[in-house]
C-alpha cells in the first residue's frame, strides 16, 4: 500500500511560500484555526491524484476557474504554483504544477513515464479523502445512486433476481434464534442450579464436583464421574415414595419457567401488537390507500392470469372489451408499478403479523401442553387450572386478531383491551412455587430426601442448559450454512452484488457500533432492490430499537449520520482500496457530540493502525484529545498557522529551529535570531517541566501551550531548590533569567538592539541547559517516568546515561 514520505507545497491555494511537510509514511495530527488555510492540504492531495477538487468544481466554477483558485491569489504571472510529493512508490513521485500559457492557467506533472500514468489511473478509482461537507453524501443519495456508486466499482450494472427463498431462510433462522430468547431461558435453568447446588454452574466438571458433595454426606460409598453416575446415584438414593411427588415438582417448575419467559416477552408482545395494531389501522383509516391496495391485489392476479396464459381471449377480463393482451400487460404492469408504494403498507402490515405470530410460537404451545397435563386437573390444582386458563384466554385474544382481514375492513381491539394481566402472572408464579415448596416439606427434611431431590432437579436443569445450547448451536451452524451456500451461489457475476453488500455492510455496522457502543441502531445493511429481474438500486435499512427502519435520515440525528457516514467511508476504502493506503480527513468532526468525537478518535487509532492517516481540525479540545492518544503511537503533530509573508504554513519543529538558530549565527544573521532563540527555550524549559512534573499554576489547555520562559524558568529554579541534586548549583539555569532578556528584547520594539555576541552568549546558555538535561546518546530528557528507586535517581532512558539525586 502506497503512502506518503513529503508533500512540499509552493504558491498553491493559501500557501504563499515553501511548506514542506515531511511524513516519512507516518499519520499526521494537524490542527489549525479556521482561516488558516489547512483544508489546502486536503484539496491539493485531491487534486494531484484525481486532477479536480470536487468541491471547486460546481454548476459556477468551470475547469479553468479551479486552477485559479487553486493558485495562490498573492501570485504573479511567473512565480510557481506547484505541488511536489515523493511516495513510498517512487513510481508515483511527481511535481505537478499550474502554469500560465497563452494567458490561459493549465496544469502539467513533472513525471511523464507509463508506468507513473498507469498508477495513477488505477488509483483514481480509490477512495482516500473525506471533508466535513461530504460526510453523509452517499448515505443520503437516492436508491438507483447508491446502485450507480456500487456497480461502476464494482464493473456490472445489474445482477438476476436474488434467490428470495435462500435470503428467507437465512432471516427465518435469524429470527428464530431471537424469538427463543435463549439467553434468557438458560439463566432462568442457571437459577435452578443455584438454588439447588449454591452456586453458578459454567461446566460438567464443576457441575459433577457440586453433585459429589452433595452424596458425601450420605455415606453411599460411591461418586459421579459422568451423567450415567448420576442416574445410577439417583436409583440408589430414592425412596419409593418420592416417585411421583418429584414428577409434581417437575409440573410446578416447568409452569413456573414457561410464567418466567413470558414475563420477559410481555413488553415485546405488547409493542409487536400495537406495531401491528398501528399497520393495520393505518390502512384501514386511509380510504385512498385502502382502495389502492385493493385494486393492488386485484392487478397483481390479473397479471398472474394473463402471464400463466390461463385467459387467452384479446379482451380485458373484467368488462369484456377488446383489448390487445400483450399492451393490457403492459398497462398492469405500469399501474403496478405506481401502486409499489401502496403494496409495502400491506406488506408492512403482513410482517408484524409474522412477527407476532412468531413470538407466540416459542411459548404458546407449551402453555396448552401444561393446560392439557392430567397433573393440572387434580382437585388441590383448581385454582392454579382456572388462572392458567385465564392467561391463556387473555393470549389467544392476540392471536384471534391477528385472522382479521384488513380487506374485509374487520375490526380489531385496541393495545390496551388485550394487555396480559401481570398480576395474575405473578399469582401463578407464586402459586406454582408454594406448591413446590409444600411438596418438598411434605417429603421430609431427611438429608437423603433433601439431596435427592436436589440431585435430580439440578441434573434436570443442567441438561435443560445443554439442550437450549445445543439447539441455539444448531441454528447457528444452520445460519451459518445457509449463508455460506448463499455466499457460494453469489459467486457468479449476476449475484456477486448480494455477496459484496453483505460483506460491506457488516463491516459498516462493526465500525458504527465502535463508535455507538450499546445504542439502539444496529445490522445496518445495504440491500438490493429488484423489479422484473433487474436490479433497480440499493437501499439502506438498519434495526433502530428493534425495528427494521428505513431511511437512516428519518430517525437518526445528524450526529449518528455522520457516524454512519464515516462508517460508510472508511469501509470503501477498506474494501476497494489496492494502491493508496492514507486516507485524508478534513475537519469531519465539526457536528458530533464529545462522545463520539473521542470514538472516532478511538477508532482510527484502534481499527485504521495499518493506514497513514491525515487529519485536519479546527477543533482546539479534540486536537488535545488525540494528540494526547497518539503520544505513543509515532504519530507527528503540527500546527497550521497563517501570516501575510508565508500564507499557510505549519509550525516548525524544534529541530529544524535549531538549525535555522545554528545557520544564522554561523552566517552572523541577526534578523529574528534572538525571538528564535527564546521560543526554543521555551520548547526546551517545556519539555523538561513536562518529564519532572514541576508544578506551574493552573491554566485551560489553550493557555498551557502559552507558557512563557521566564514563568518554567521561575518554577523549575523553585523545584530544584527543593532537591537534593547538584543541578541547584548549576549557574546555567539563573543565568538564563538574565540572558532571556536578549530574546525578549528581539522580539519587540526597543531602543535596545541586542548585537551578534549577545546573541551567541544566550544560545551558549540554551544549549548549556539542554546539556544538562538531555543525554547525548538516548536524546531523550532526563525524566520521572525513569526515575530509579533504589538510588533516588532521575535519569533518561540509557543504562549510563544523565542521572541525578531526586526526591520524590
Amino acid at each position: 500500500m502506497i503512502k506518503i514520505k513529503n508533500i512540499n507545497l509552493c504558491g498553491i491555494r493559501g500557501v504563499k511560500s515553501d511548506c514542506s511537510i515531511d511524513l516519512d509514511g507516518k499519520s499526521i495530527l494537524i490542527f489549525g484555526e479556521s482561516g488558516t488555510g489547512k483544508s489546502s492540504i486536503s484539496d491539493v492531495l485531491e487534486w494531484f491524484h484525481n486532477d479536480r477538487v470536487e468541491h471547486l468544481l460546481d454548476g459556477e466554477i468551470t475547469r479553468a476557474g479551479m486552477l485559479e483558485a487553486l493558485r495562490n491569489v498573492s501570485l504573479n504571472d511567473t512565480s510557481k504554483s506547484l505541488v511536489s510529493i515523493e511516495f513510498s512508490n517512487p513510481v508515483l513521485n511527481s511535481e505537478k504544477s499550474i502554469l500560465l500559457r497563452k494567458d490561459s492557467l493549465v496544469s502539467e506533472y513533472s513525471n511523464k513515464s507509463q508506468d507513473f500514468i498507469t498508477l495513477l489511473k488505477e488509483i483514481q478509482k480509490e477512495t482516500f479523502i473525506l471533508r466535513h461537507e461530504d460526510l453523509t453524501g452517499f448515505v443520503l443519495s437516492t436508491k438507483s445512486q447508491k446502485l450507480d456508486y456500487f456497480s461502476a466499482i464494482i464493473g456490472f450494472s445489474e445482477v438476476t433476481r436474488i434467490r428470495s427463498v435462500l435470503k428467507k431462510a437465512v432471516n427465518e433462522v435469524k429470527k428464530t434464534i431471537n424469538y427463543k430468547n435463549y439467553e434468557n431461558l438458560i439463566n432462568t435453568q442457571q437459577s435452578h442450579l443455584v438454588e439447588h447446588l449454591g452456586e453458578n454452574i459454567i461446566s460438567e466438571s464443576q457441575f459433577l464436583k457440586s453433585v459429589n458433595l452433595l452424596i458425601k454426606p450420605l455415606k453411599i460409598g460411591c461418586e459421579v464421574n459422568n451423567f450415567g453416575d448420576v442416574d445410577n446415584v439417583l436409583e440408589l438414593i430414592k425412596t419409593p415414595d418420592n416417585s411421583e411427588k418429584i414428577d409434581l415438582q417437575s409440573f410446578y417448575i416447568k409452569l413456573g419457567d414457561l410464567i418466567s419467559d413470558l414475563e420477559n416477552r410481555t413488553g415485546e408482545i405488547k409493542a409487536l401488537y400495537k406495531s401491528y395494531h398501528d399497520q393495520y389501522y393505518k390502512i384501514l383509516s386511509d380510504t385512498d390507500k385502502f382502495q389502492k391496495i385493493m385494486l393492488s391485489n386485484l392487478l397483481t392476479e390479473g397479471q398472474k392470469i394473463l402471464q400463466n396464459n390461463i385467459y387467452k381471449e384479446e379482451a380485458c377480463p373484467l368488462c369484456l372489451q377488446p383489448k390487445d393482451l400483450k399492451e393490457l400487460l403492459n398497462e398492469i404492469k405500469i399501474r403496478l408499478e405506481e401502486l409499489e408504494a401502496f403494496k409495502k403498507e400491506k406488506i408492512k402490515l403482513e410482517e408484524a403479523k409474522a412477527s407476532l405470530n412468531n413470538k407466540y410460537d416459542n411459548f404458546y404451545p407449551l402453555l396448552n401442553s401444561l393446560l392439557r397435563d392430567p397433573k393440572l386437573n387434580v382437585s388441590e390444582n383448581k385454582t392454579l387450572k382456572e388462572m392458567t386458563q385465564k392467561l391463556e384466554k387473555q393470549l389467544s385474544e392476540y392471536l384471534a386478531q391477528l385472522k382479521a382481514d384488513v380487506l374485509n375492513m374487520d375490526e380489531i381491539k385496541n393495545p390496551i383491551e388485550l394487555d396480559v394481566d401481570k398480576d395474575l402472572l405473578n399469582k401463578i408464579k407464586e402459586l406454582a412455587s408454594e406448591k413446590y415448596n409444600s411438596i418438598k416439606s411434605s417429603m421430609g427434611n431427611a438429608l437423603i430426601v433433601e439431596n435427592s431431590t436436589k440431585i435430580h432437579f439440578s441434573k434436570v436443569a443442567y441438561m435443560e442448559i445443554l439442550r437450549l445450547k445445543k439447539e441455539k448451536e444448531i441454528l447457528d451452524s444452520q445460519l451459518s450454512s445457509l449463508r455460506l451456500i448463499y455466499s457460494e451461489f453469489v459467486k457468479r457475476q449476476q449475484d456477486s452484488l448480494n455477496s459484496f453488500l453483505d460483506f460491506f455492510s457488516n463491516d459498516i455496522n462493526s465500525l458504527y457500533q465502535f463508535m455507538n457502543p450499546g445504542e439502539k441502531v444496529e445490522g445496518i445493511k445495504f440491500i438490493p432492490l429488484e423489479k422484473d429481474d433487474e436490479l433497480t438500486g440499493i437501499t439502506l435499512k438498519m434495526q433502530f430499537f428493534d425495528n427494521e427502519v428505513q431511511p437512516p435520515h428519518k430517525f437518526l440525528s445528524e450526529s449518528h449520520l455522520n457516524c454512519l457516514g464515516i462508517s460508510f467511508f472508511l469501509t470503501a476504502a477498506k474494501a476497494f482500496n489496492k494502491n493508496i493506503g492514507f486516507l485524508i480527513l478534513d475537519d469531519v468532526i465539526s457536528s458530533f457530540d464529545s462522545n463520539h468525537r473521542s470514538r472516532f478518535a478511538d477508532l482510527l487509532i484502534d481499527k485504521f493502525s495499518d493506514y497513514q492517516i491525515v487529519l485536519l481540525t479546527h477543533e482546539k479540545h479534540w486536537f488535545e484529545y488525540v494528540r494526547n492518544a497518539v503520544k505513543s503511537k509515532n504519530w507527528i503533530v503540527r500546527s497550521i498557522k497563517w501570516n501575510d509573508e508565508k500564507g499557510t504554513h505549519l509550525d516548525e519543529p524544534p529541530e529544524k529551529s535549531k538549525d535555522r538558530i545554528e545557520f544564522k549565527i554561523k552566517n552572523n544573521t541577526e534578523d529574528g535570531l534572538g525571538n528564535d532563540i527564546r521560543k526554543y527555550l521555551e520548547f526546551l524549559l517545556k519539555q523538561i517541566a513536562a518529564n519532572l512534573k514541576i508544578n506551574v499554576e493552573f491554566r485551560f489547555n489553550d493557555e498551557n501551550e502559552d507558557r512563557m520562559a521566564y514563568e518554567l524558568l521561575t518554577c523549575l529554579i523553585s523545584e530544584l531548590n527543593k532537591q537534593p541534586s547538584d543541578l541547584k548549583t548549576q549557574s546555567v539555569i539563573k543565568r538564563l533569567l538574565t540572558s532571556l532578556f536578549i530574546g525578549t528584547k528581539d522580539s519587540h520594539d526597543s531602543s535596545f538592539k541586542p548585537k551578534m555576541g549577545d546573541f551567541k552568549a544566550f544560545w551558549a546558555d540554551v544549549e548549556e541547559l539542554e546539556n544538562l538535561f538531555y543525554c547525548d546518546s538516548c536524546n531523550k530528557c532526563v525524566s520521572l517516568k525513569y526515575y530509579d528507586k533504589t538510588s533516588k535517581k532521575i535519569k533518561c532512558s540509557c543504562q549510563n546515561g544523565k542521572s541525578y539525586d531526586w526526591k520524590i
